[in-house]
Protein backbone atom coordinates (compact mmCIF):
# COMPACT_ATOMS: atom_id res chain seq x y z
CA UNK A 1 0.00 0.00 0.00
CA UNK A 2 1.26 3.23 -0.89
CA UNK A 3 1.87 6.06 1.85
CA UNK A 4 -0.42 8.73 2.28
CA UNK A 5 0.87 12.56 1.87
CA UNK A 6 0.03 15.02 4.82
CA UNK A 7 -3.27 16.25 4.73
CA UNK A 8 -3.28 19.58 2.72
CA UNK A 9 -4.12 22.42 5.50
CA UNK A 10 -3.21 26.07 5.99
CA UNK A 11 -0.52 25.80 8.92
CA UNK A 12 -2.07 28.46 11.06
CA UNK A 13 1.12 28.21 13.84
CA UNK A 14 3.50 28.66 12.00
CA UNK A 15 2.34 30.20 8.23
CA UNK A 16 4.78 29.98 5.72
CA UNK A 17 3.14 31.09 2.44
CA UNK A 18 1.29 34.11 1.52
CA UNK A 19 -2.08 31.96 1.41
CA UNK A 20 -2.01 30.36 4.35
CA UNK A 21 -1.83 33.71 6.31
CA UNK A 22 -4.70 34.95 4.52
CA UNK A 23 -6.75 31.50 5.35
CA UNK A 24 -5.56 32.02 9.20
CA UNK A 25 -6.73 35.27 9.50
CA UNK A 26 -10.37 35.13 7.99
CA UNK A 27 -12.71 33.10 9.28
CA UNK A 28 -14.61 32.33 6.12
CA UNK A 29 -11.37 31.07 4.51
CA UNK A 30 -10.25 29.20 7.77
CA UNK A 31 -13.34 27.45 7.78
CA UNK A 32 -13.70 26.36 4.05
CA UNK A 33 -9.56 25.10 4.71
CA UNK A 34 -10.88 22.97 7.10
CA UNK A 35 -13.91 21.77 5.89
CA UNK A 36 -11.87 20.91 2.55
CA UNK A 37 -9.36 19.26 4.84
CA UNK A 38 -11.99 16.69 5.86
CA UNK A 39 -13.31 16.15 2.53
CA UNK A 40 -9.87 15.12 1.58
CA UNK A 41 -9.35 13.04 4.58
CA UNK A 42 -13.03 11.46 3.66
CA UNK A 43 -12.14 10.77 0.23
CA UNK A 44 -8.73 8.83 0.83
CA UNK A 45 -10.16 6.83 3.40
CA UNK A 46 -12.52 5.52 0.89
CA UNK A 47 -10.69 5.87 -1.81
CA UNK A 48 -9.71 2.42 -3.89
CA UNK A 49 -6.59 4.24 -5.77
CA UNK A 50 -4.54 7.50 -5.52
CA UNK A 51 -6.85 9.83 -7.17
CA UNK A 52 -8.22 11.96 -3.93
CA UNK A 53 -4.13 12.67 -3.61
CA UNK A 54 -3.73 14.10 -7.52
CA UNK A 55 -6.70 16.44 -6.27
CA UNK A 56 -5.04 17.20 -3.41
CA UNK A 57 -1.69 18.35 -4.94
CA UNK A 58 -3.97 20.22 -7.65
CA UNK A 59 -5.63 22.24 -4.97
CA UNK A 60 -2.28 22.96 -2.86
CA UNK A 61 -0.42 24.15 -6.49
CA UNK A 62 -3.30 26.22 -7.41
CA UNK A 63 -3.65 27.87 -4.16
CA UNK A 64 -0.31 29.01 -3.63
CA UNK A 65 -0.67 30.47 -7.03
CA UNK A 66 -3.03 32.71 -5.70
CA UNK A 67 -0.79 34.67 -4.10
CA UNK A 68 0.06 36.31 -7.10
CA UNK A 69 -3.27 37.27 -8.07
CA UNK A 70 -4.56 40.46 -7.84
CA UNK A 71 -7.80 39.58 -5.84
CA UNK A 72 -5.52 36.95 -3.18
CA UNK A 73 -8.66 35.93 -1.59
CA UNK A 74 -10.96 35.57 -4.28
CA UNK A 75 -8.98 33.37 -5.39
CA UNK A 76 -8.62 31.31 -2.82
CA UNK A 77 -12.06 31.19 -2.10
CA UNK A 78 -12.73 29.77 -5.91
CA UNK A 79 -9.89 27.27 -5.42
CA UNK A 80 -11.29 25.94 -2.05
CA UNK A 81 -14.96 26.22 -3.21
Amino acid sequence: MTPQPELVAADCNTPSYASDILVCNEVELLALDRLLLERIGNRRESAVDSTGDLSAQDWSRHSRLCASEQDHRSCLLDATC
